[in-house]
């Protein structure tokens, strides 16, 4: 990330590498984590959300592949697993998703969450 990376400028859709020991009993380690908190909410709030990517062999709707751009091998999205952390279990940014594959991510989000509605 050009300039370095701060904990001021986590970004929505972008995937960074996030501590979540005592964050996660499942996710106890340092994983990928894909940002879904708004950008103004990740400037001034000491928390934000997202969820991890994970080699994981699962399948289903709330499960968005992933190609390794960025991470070790072929991943998974994981919707299915919203995670709430302190910022400062931020520690290195990855790379950020393209917009058609956020799109996704927020389709499967809003789906899961049963809010609104989203063409699917």
């Amino acid at each position: 990330m050009k300039g370095g990376f701060t904990m001021k400028n986590i970004k929505r859709g972008s995937v960074y590498i996030v501590d979540l020991r005592e964050v996660d009993d499942e996710f106890n380690g340092f994983y990928p984590v894909l940002i879904l908190q708004n950008d103004k909410g990740n400037r001034y709030c000491d928390t934000t959300f997202g969820v991890p990517i994970d080699i994981s062999k699962k399948t289903g709707r709330s499960y968005i592949p992933i190609e390794a751009e960025g991470l070790h091998s072929n991943s998974k999205i994981l919707c299915n697993h919203l995670l709430s952390f302190e910022r400062n279990k931020v520690h290195r940014f990855l790379f950020t998703l393209d917009d058609e594959r956020m799109k996704q991510v927020d389709a499967v989000m809003v789906r899961m969450l049963g809010i609104g509605s989203f063409p699917k």
